[in-house]
């Protein structure tokens, strides 16, 4: 990513985001990650029956949209793009999987001359789009719009929606070449801006702040969401960059000056450093968003464990078993999603094993719902699939 600005923002997370207790979202990628690379798919057909049941309650084309902060799912409704980058939105109703409405790339937006330019991200009070000229919130019930604003300054800029929650919406704007992003920082409500600045990449918000990368190979930086002051800068790093929020906490990789590579755990809102979770060249990590971080650690020369950490009462755990976590996919509110190098399985938060064999990746969690994301078998021109299942309990 190094010299592209661009790179980051366009991807936002590359791993897991949430925004609830009880929900977890990965964050869907254009591509598998070269260092995550899919499982090589065992043919147990009772490998997740006690978990899962015999069959999911629906399926649809496409794949759940998700941001830093905004899950693809919430509230019961799930935010689908059929294809990447251009593809149609839709909203769907979590249990049945019936459609509530659709919205085809370049297609007007109700009660606007607007049209939708791409994007989805899934808030409180509706789902943020990317329009012509800016951005706007659609209504949950209809995709009427609720407020658009312009945010380029000129013709030629490029603009990304970066990550939002419920009370502040980052949008990233500038050239195409030539120069960083601006990040302009929204009223979620009313789309009114707050402040706009250059010099950061955000990745999120938590603690009150914007974290993320001051430049490709840069440091990590957190910016007030109230006002855009620059609240703290990590130092010591040669690179560094976020990882994922929980709560109040940020997970930063990266190496320090003396070239050790480093996976931290900082208060997002003063920078302090809490606990470290080992080497970030093994694999990615996920959280709830709200309670757990869980992360792959090696245990030696051929082995690997899960190390988590409770946000809440700053505490590590091992987890260990038959299992050998390659990367950890999501967390749920029972749950821990992870891959080997065989097959996407489940541990309980305590540390069994719970099911070896997932029939797809892991996408979305709730108390009652699992979304597991499958790839139509050999037409790369479709859209993945995604299934939800409910959890027996």
């Amino acid at each position: 990513m190094a010299g592209n600005p661009w790179s980051k923002v366009a991807l936002g997370a590359l791993a897991v985001v949430a925004a609830a207790a009880v929900l977890v979202v990965a964050t869907d990628e254009p591509a598998p990650d070269p260092a995550r690379p899919e499982p090589t798919r065992s043919a147990d057909p009772d490998g997740a029956t006690e978990l899962l049941g015999d069959g999911p309650a629906w399926t649809q084309p496409g794949s759940p949209v998700a941001t830093p902060g905004s899950p693809g799912v919430r509230n019961g409704l799930v935010l689908l793009q059929r294809e990447e980058g251009r593809g149609e939105l839709v909203l769907v109703d979590l249990r049945t999987g019936e459609p509530r409405w659709s919205l085809p790339f370049d297609s007007a937006l109700a009660g606007s001359a607007e049209r939708f330019a791409g994007g989805g991200i899934l808030i409180g009070n509706g789902v943020l789009v990317r329009t012509r000229t800016g951005v706007a919130l659609l209504s949950l019930e209809t995709a009427s719009l609720r407020w658009r604003a312009d945010v380029r300054s000129g013709a030629g800029e490029r603009y990304v929606l970066a990550a939002a929650n419920d009370e502040t919406v980052l949008v990233t704007v500038g050239p195409t070449r030539g120069g960083p992003p601006r990040v302009l920082a929204l009223d979620a409500g009313t789309g009114q801006r707050r402040w706009e600045r250059a010099g950061l990449m955000p990745h999120g918000m938590a603690g009150g702040v914007v974290v993320g990368e001051t430049a490709p190979g840069g440091t990590v930086a957190a910016w007030s969401t109230a006002s855009g002051a620059t609240a703290w800068t990590l130092a010591g790093f040669a690179s560094a960059r976020v990882a994922l929020t929980a709560d109040d906490d940020v997970l930063v990789e990266g190496r320090t000056d003396a070239g050790e590579p480093v996976r931290r755990v900082y208060e997002a809102n003063d920078g302090e450093q809490l606990v470290e979770l080992g080497d970030p060249g093994v694999g990615a990590c996920a959280t709830d968003g709200v309670r757990l971080i869980a992360c792959p650690r090696a245990n030696g020369p051929r082995d690997r464990v899960l190390q988590t950490f409770d946000v809440a009462d700053r505490r590590t755990r091992t987890l260990s078993g038959e299992f050998r976590p390659e990367f950890v996919c999501l967390v749920g509110p029972d749950h821990v999603f992870a891959a080997s190098a065989e097959a996407y399985f489940v541990v309980a938060r305590g540390g069994a094993l719970v099911a070896p064999d997932l029939p797809g990746r892991p996408v979305a969690a709730t108390e009652d719902h699992l979304l597991l994301r499958s790839d139509v078998a050999g037409d790369t021109a479709d859209p993945p699939l995604t299934s939800a299942y409910r959890l027996r309990k």
